[in-house]
């Protein structure tokens, strides 16, 4: 009996492979029917049918590892599916001994087994796969394909959709901002023609209120815009701050006083505040969407405002000024009016023979000279520089210097009246002082002197009436009370 070249096994009659290590035996002979059994032998090869020896672990015909399914077959344990093939080429045997197929050398391939079944895929060399790990393969296969296309739509909506969600707030933002920016630049228009006049400052006021429904609206729907993303939110809050911002400062100028010359220049201040942070609050929407439409401000505009508003707070402070130089004016008339009212008296009672003319003449000498000191008080008023406080005091000191004039003609009259009626030795005169005596040049004197003053006094009264009015200051003067 010869025995196995590789491991010295026994092997039987005509065997091409032994039993034990599987090795091809270098026999040019092949067996034409199945090799007979090894001593005690037990089981079928499942390859090629021939009988296998109780210890065989390879079939001695065709090289077929012994499985679990060999016929008759106990002592072998079946293979795990996954990691052996239920047909093992002779080649790929394992052998602990050097010079087998296992350390890398090829023995001359067997004959192809009339009986074994051709694999179902890959290349003859290759063991066929079982239908487990097919399942196994084309389930993980599937799971591959599946997490790519998640990977795969998770990149499309990240980039894509996020960038095109950006952009589809800005496109919703524009027409929403663009209204403010035409109110913001009228309004500013507005603030660079301001003055101190009635007019421009209405004219302000009625811009910042349209600009400031032109904000309102806009938040409005600004807190409305629906925005997917952080990037897309970002914008839209952004975009609703600055509005927020831009309301506050819409209100403040609309409720600047429609008196212009009530501006103050910390009210002016203030304005320039709100418009800075309302311009920082527009720059932070730029940088996250600087394709949005421009809201700007005007430093022309502010400087305006700034400079209407130290020019009121100047001419509020003349006003006052104006206001005090009028007080004192008010409070001389009743020294003047006083004295003119003596004077008025004593020609009246001397017209009327109560009081003789030398008593008449001295008492008019007294209301002359209570004149020619309210001249003085009149001279030692200040006026603010103001031409209509100017005039005030020229007007003023006219009217109480001609009726002082009139009480010295006056006075001088009466004197000479005294002299005529002395020498006739006639007072009271029967009939009243006769007409020829009413032809003294003095008394022609003091009569155009009291004319004119009492013009004069009509015209302050216009003036002192309309410095009030302006100033609100008490007025409804007339002649009579200066």
């Amino acid at each position: 009996m010869t025995e196995c070249p590789t491991c010295g096994t026994p092997l039987g009659d005509g065997a091409a492979f032994c039993g034990h290590c599987g090795a091809r035996v270098p026999s040019p002979e092949e067996p034409a029917t199945k090799t007979p059994a090894a001593p005690g032998g037990s089981g079928t090869c499942a390859t090629c049918g021939a009988t296998l020896g109780r210890d065989d672990l390879f079939c001695a015909r065709c090289g077929t590892r012994r499985t679990s399914t060999s016929a008759g077959s106990t002592d072998v344990p079946e293979p795990d599916p996954l990691s052996a093939p239920t047909v093992v080429v002779p080649r790929a045997a394992a052998s602990p001994w050097p010079g087998t197929a296992g350390n890398g050398a090829m023995p001359p391939a067997p004959p192809a087994p009339p009986a074994a079944p051709p694999p179902s895929s890959g290349s003859p060399s290759e063991p066929p796969a079982s239908s487990g790990g097919r399942r196994r393969t084309a389930i993980l296969a599937g799971a591959a394909l599946v997490l790519a296309a998640g990977i795969a739509v998770a990149v499309y909506f990240g980039f894509f959709f996020g960038q095109n969600s950006v952009e589809d707030t800005v496109t919703a933002l524009d027409p929403i901002i663009r209204p403010v920016v035409t109110a913001q630049r009228e309004t500013d228009a507005a603030l660079e023609s301001l003055s101190l006049s009635p007019e421009s400052i209405a004219a302000v006021i009625e811009s910042a209120t349209r600009l400031n429904d032109a904000v309102t609206a806009a938040q409005r729907k600004a807190d409305l815009a629906v925005a997917e993303g952080e990037e897309a939110e970002a914008v839209r809050e952004a975009c609703v701050a600055a509005l927020r911002a831009h309301e506050d400062y819409a209100a403040g100028v609309a409720a600047l006083p429609a008196d212009p010359a009530a501006l103050s220049a910390a009210a002016a201040d203030e304005s320039a505040r709100q418009a800075a942070r309302v311009a920082g609050a527009y720059d932070d929407l730029f940088d996250l969407a600087p394709a949005l439409p421009t809201v700007t401000f005007s430093e022309a505009a502010r400087v305006q405002l700034r400079t209407v508003a130290q020019e009121a707070e100047g001419a509020a402070g003349q006003r006052l000024e104006l206001a005090a130089f009028l007080d004192s004016v008010v409070s001389l008339f009743p020294a003047s009016q006083g004295e003119r009212r003596d004077g008025e008296t004593t020609l009246s009672q001397l017209e009327g023979l109560i009081i003789p003319p030398d008593n008449a003449a001295g008492r008019m000498e007294s209301v002359a000279a209570g004149l020619r000191g309210a001249v003085a008080q009149i001279d030692s008023l200040t006026p603010p520089d103001d031409p209509r406080a100017a005039q005030v005091k020229a007007t003023y000191r006219a009217a109480v210097e001609h009726w002082a004039t009139a009480a010295d003609e006056y006075a001088s009259w009466m004197w000479t009246l005294h002299d005529y009626y002395m020498v006739s030795g006639d007072w009271p005169p029967q009939y009243g002082i006769e007409a020829d005596t009413y032809l003294d040049p003095s008394y022609e004197a003091a009569y155009e002197a009291s004319e004119l003053a009492l013009v004069a006094r009509q015209k302050l009264a216009g003036e002192v009436n309309a410095l009030a009015s302006e100033l609100g200051a008490p007025g409804g003067w007339s002649a009579s009370d200066m």
